[in-house]
C-alpha cells in the first residue's frame, strides 16, 4: 500500500478548511439561537407594552371606577335592606291585621304556603383585568381581594312566599290597599286580583295573591314579629263583617 504524503501547504488548507468549518457551524446555531431568543424578548415586550396600556387606561378611569363601586355599594345596601331575611306566618297575618284597620277592609282568610327560592340570573360583566397578558406578575400580586365592604352575592338566596287573601273592601279602600303593598318598605307584589261588586253593600269582594319576597345570606337578622291584639278561638282573626264592611277592633 503506497503512502499518501500531505504537504505542509494543504496541512494549513485542510487546517483553514476546518477552521471556516467550525466557524461557520457555530454562527449558524449561535445565530439560530440569537434568532430565537430576539424573537422571545419581541414577544415579551410586545405583551409588556400591552399590560403598561391597558394599566395605564385604568389608572387613568381610577377615579370614575372608584365612584362606581362606592355608588354599586350604596345601592346594593339599599337593596338589602328592602328584604327581610326571612318570613313566616305571623308576619302575614299581622300585616293583613294592620293593612285591614288602616284601609277599612275586612280580610276573610289569608293562606300561606311554604317558601320557594327564585333564581337570580345576575349578568356576567366583563373582568378587565383578566384581558391583561399577566407577564410581570403585577395583576395577580395586586388584584382586588374583597374585604367584606362589599356584599357576596353567592351565597344570597331570594325566596318568595305566595299568599291569597279574600277580602271586602270599598273602592277608596282598595286602592289603599294597593298603595300600600307597592310601596311597603318590605319588597312584595301583587297578582291574580279578582273583584265583584256587592249591590247589596255597594263595596267590592274579592281576592288576590300578594308575593312576599325574602333576602337570605347578607347577614341581616330576621325579627320574630311579637304578636299582640288577636283574639283567640274565633274563626276569623281580623275580625266580624258588620255594618257597611268595616273592619271592627278586635278586644283581647
Amino acid at each position: 500500500m503506497r503512502n499518501i504524503k500531505i504537504t505542509n501547504r494543504e496541512k494549513n488548507l485542510f487546517l483553514i478548511l476546518l477552521g471556516i468549518v467550525f466557524v461557520a457551524v457555530s454562527y449558524y446555531f449561535g445565530y439560530q439561537t440569537l434568532k430565537e431568543e430576539t424573537e422571545n424578548l419581541k414577544k415579551q415586550n410586545s405583551a409588556l407594552e400591552s399590560q403598561i396600556e391597558a394599566l395605564e387606561n385604568i389608572e387613568a378611569s381610577k377615579e370614575q371606577y372608584v365612584a362606581d363601586t362606592d355608588e354599586m355599594q350604596k345601592t346594593m345596601v339599599d337593596i338589602i335592606e328592602k328584604f327581610p331575611a326571612d318570613m313566616i306566618s305571623e308576619d302575614a297575618i299581622l300585616y293583613m291585621k294592620n293593612l285591614e284597620q288602616m284601609t277599612g277592609s275586612y280580610v276573610n282568610t289569608v293562606t300561606i304556603p311554604g317558601k320557594e327560592y327564585v333564581e337570580i340570573n345576575a349578568p356576567q360583566e366583563a373582568d378587565i383585568l383578566k384581558s391583561i397578558d399577566d407577564v410581570t406578575g403585577v395583576v395577580a400580586a395586586y388584584g382586588y381581594v374583597n374585604d367584606g365592604s362589599i356584599p357576596d352575592t353567592d351565597n344570597m338566596f331570594l325566596g318568595k312566599v305566595e299568599s291569597e287573601v279574600s277580602y271586602s273592601v270599598t273602592y277608596d279602600g282598595l286602592k289603599d290597599i294597593i298603595e300600600d303593598i307597592v310601596e311597603h318598605e318590605a319588597r312584595k307584589n301583587i297578582d291574580n286580583v279578582s273583584l265583584v261588586f256587592n249591590e247589596n253593600t255597594g263595596n267590592l269582594a274579592g281576592s288576590m295573591t300578594i308575593n312576599y319576597f325574602t333576602l337570605s345570606g347578607t347577614g341581616k337578622e330576621y325579627n320574630q314579629p311579637t304578636v299582640t291584639g288577636l283574639a283567640h278561638g274565633i274563626d276569623c282573626i281580623f275580625g266580624e263583617l258588620s255594618g257597611n264592611v268595616v273592619a271592627e277592633e278586635v278586644e283581647e
